[in-house]
């Protein structure tokens, strides 16, 4: 779900938007806030934007004009640029005086494909705060529609959490593969906490089918090896997860999450009824179960049930 409003950024794409922004001359003669004025605007922005799980680490000078501001949330650190006056962070130029961050929050009409079952496919990163959110938020548009539809967890091809996401994703493209109709269940002990030793033994998972399956997708698509090869790493900063990389050229997938229904990428909210009208969008007729009325609340973004996440708004990429 490839959405407008990005929290996580791009690294080079930022630089390039940093560094021709500056020398277009955007920012002469606006007054510089101090580190700890931008610490506090940013924070601020979070509370009155119902992004309380994160928090502002770190603010220091990039370059004339901007700050770099390190945030945390759902348990990795993230990158902002932020204006030396405190009214805009990048790439998308936010308003920091504003309290809106979802912008237009009217119902939205999805179009897509149609078909008798429909092919849904979604890309996340198993620790980005907004995959998960997502996840959360389709995970009862899948009990409600069950074999009505196709569905599948897919990654996007790198990772931007370290180890532990490679890990995670091994361990959950070997439950699609092996034990399917434990997916759902593992997920909704997974997203509770991130703890996955925990969830494999929950969920009743095969632990020697899991293990050995991890081993061959290790082998298959160079997990490790690409994870110790620096030199494979996207831009330099991030290791390749190659397991789904076919579809992640087909979609041209550029971050977590992203949403294909019957083959098009699909911009929707992110509450699970939001997602149950995007999916029977793509119904040549739509099953009696789309009329089931589910939450229009956005789940939280990162691990945990709580509400009050972004709309449509932020991935990591």
């Amino acid at each position: 779900m490839k959405n407008k409003n990005n929290l996580i950024l791009i690294a080079v794409l930022l630089v390039l938007a940093v560094g021709t922004i500056y020398q277009m001359g955007i920012f002469p003669g606006k007054s510089s806030l101090s580190t700890d004025e931008i610490k506090s605007k940013v924070e601020t922005y979070f509370t009155n934007n119902n992004l309380s799980g994160f928090s502002v680490i770190d603010v220091f000078k990039y370059k004339k004009g901007l700050y770099t501001v390190k945030v945390e949330g759902g348990g990795t650190e993230h990158e902002l640029y932020v204006t030396e006056d405190g009214d805009k962070f990048f790439p998308n130029g936010y308003d920091l005086n504003t309290t809106n961050i979802a912008g237009d929050t009217a119902e939205q009409t999805v179009e897509v494909e149609k078909s008798a079952k429909p092919n849904v496919e979604l890309f996340v990163m198993s620790h980005c705060p907004y995959g998960t959110q997502v996840e959360k938020g389709i995970l009862p548009v899948l009990k409600t529609l069950g074999d009505k539809i196709d569905f599948s967890l897919k990654f996007v091809y790198y990772a931007m959490h370290g180890e532990v996401e490679l890990k995670e994703q091994a361990t959950q493209y070997c439950i699609s593969k092996n034990e399917p109709e434990k997916l759902i269940p593992y997920l909704e002990c997974f997203l509770a906490d991130g703890e996955g030793e925990k969830c494999i033994s929950e969920s009743n998972i095969n632990k020697s089918i899991l293990a050995s399956c991890v081993d061959t997708a290790d082998s298959q698509f160079s997990i490790t090896k690409n994870l110790e090869n620096t030199d494979t790493w996207l831009n330099g900063r991030y290791p390749l997860f190659d397991v789904y990389k076919a579809e992640n050229d087909r979609y041209s997938i550029q971050g977590s999450p992203t949403l294909v229904i019957n083959g098009s990428t699909v911009n929707a909210g992110r509450d699970p009824s939001s997602l149950l009208s995007a999916v029977c969008a793509g119904f040549n007729e739509a099953p009696e179960e789309c009329n089931t009325e589910l939450s229009s609340t956005p789940p939280s973004a990162g691990f945990g049930y709580g509400t009050g996440g972004p709309e449509t708004d932020g991935s990591c990429n």
